[in-house]
């Protein structure tokens, strides 16, 4: 650490993802081989119904009066706030960093029907992209953004990029970009996250002719998403919601909070040279995230020899799977074969801007609690993606730096750090 920067710790953790109202029972859903992944009823006509979407009880319970992006965001800000025993944020010296997709639409409230869905997609394409209304970026987004905000107060920051593809790495963004603004004393603490709440036609049309949808059906629609495995072919999509409390270490410690993890380094960085294909749009032999990776080891002022445990995106679609895995063989080289790694979302989907900080947090509490999340149905790597040890069982394990890594499909990379 720099002379006249200031640790950034973390005292409060806030989720709400699949049947888990909080962080907690999130990570123990998870730790007991606990998948989210089920058939949306309201999606029959879909050729790729499954979804990790929130049990409806949980959403009685989630804010009303706004929309289901925010009410997601809401639910996991306010519980970090709790968890961190702050009643509320400071009035002065105080960051609110909210990430959104780009993704406007009805709502879980109001399904817009299948072909009415498909026919406006049709439209879009034969008026050279033009997007019908309640598929525009930035609605939701602004929606949840303004709901922590009158929650929290506090400067506001809302990390939105243009992109569903780049939308993958907004929550991780959002938690990094805070942590650097505490770092270098331009605000002592930060409510930091994202929410999304996509589990209805539109991202699933939008998403599918793009190939990164799982394709085809099984029996068990929790089998669906295998990253880093031989037969995976996409990931299922999610929704939920998870904010982190940030403050500087000082601030923590003036008020006697509990630390969970300190945000040791991040990087934030798009791809130089990457191709489009059907299913990705990143660095052909993962070059680029693996830049990324050592701008955040370095931000961190660690080795890579120092890191104990890879929080990976693990998105399951081919081209994607096989970056990532060698990235981390071009990092880590032969600990990549002992260095334990973990995919959440062939359990909870992929919640685009809300994945990063549903990661984050489980990244936090693995430290925390010193213990593996397993990574369901990896069964057997393909060449690409052999060489990794991806954890199927929970276990106990001695962790002092956890990687968190978001990819995003078009291009966004980002890392984040988290130490002991």
């Amino acid at each position: 650490m720099s002379a006249g920067l200031q640790r950034v710790v973390v005292t409060g953790v806030g989720a709400i993802c699949g049947p888990a109202a909080s962080a907690q029972s999130l990570f123990d859903y998870l730790a007991q081989g606990g998948s989210a992944v089920r058939n949306h009823p309201a999606l029959g006509e879909l050729d790729h119904p499954a979804c990790a979407y929130i049990d409806d009880e949980l959403w009685h319970g989630t804010p009303s009066g706004h929309g289901p992006q925010a009410r997601l965001a809401l639910h996991a800000a306010r519980q970090a706030l709790a968890h961190s025993g702050l009643q509320a944020l400071p009035a002065e010296r105080t960051g609110v960093f909210v990430g959104a997709s780009p993704c406007e639409h009805a709502g879980r409230d109001a399904l817009v029907g299948l072909a009415a869905c498909q026919a406006a997609v049709a439209r879009c394409l034969s008026q050279g992209g033009h997007m019908p209304s309640w598929m525009r970026q930035g609605g939701a987004g602004r929606d949840a953004a303004a709901a922590v905000a009158e929650l929290c107060g506090g400067d506001v920051y809302t990390m939105r990029l243009g992109e569903a593809g780049l939308a993958s790495t907004a929550g991780s963004q959002a938690i990094g970009t805070a942590s650097r603004h505490i770092r270098h004393g331009g605000i002592d603490v930060a409510l930091a996250g994202a929410a999304e709440a996509l589990s209805d036609c539109v991202p699933m049309i939008g998403l599918g002719p793009l190939g990164a949808l799982c394709r085809g059906s099984d029996p068990d629609p929790r089998a669906l998403s295998r990253p880093f495995d031989r037969q995976r072919r996409g990931f299922v999509m999610g929704e939920g919601g998870a904010f982190v409390v940030l403050e500087s270490e000082a601030h923590a410690r003036r008020r006697g909070a509990r630390v969970l993890a300190e945000v040791g380094g991040f990087a934030n960085q798009s791809d130089v040279a990457w191709r489009r294909d059907t299913s990705a749009a990143v660095a052909v032999d993962g070059g680029e995230h693996a830049r990324c990776i050592r701008a955040a080891l370095t931000d961190a002022g660690i080795e890579p020899e120092a890191v104990d445990h890879i929080i990976a995106q693990g998105s399951a679609t081919v081209h994607s799977d096989a970056c990532e895995a060698a990235a981390i063989r071009a990092v880590y080289g032969p600990r990549s074969r002992t260095l334990p790694v973990t995919a959440s979302k062939a359990a909870l989907g992929h919640s685009l801007a809300a994945s990063g900080a549903i990661e984050a947090v489980l990244a936090i509490l693995s430290i925390a609690r010193q213990g593996l999340l397993p990574t369901l149905n990896h069964h057997e790597p393909d060449e690409d993606t052999a060489g990794l040890e991806v954890v199927t069982q929970a276990r106990p394990a001695s962790l002092r730096h956890v990687v968190s890594h978001a990819f995003g499909f078009g291009g966004a990379n980002c890392v984040l750090v988290f130490n002991r």
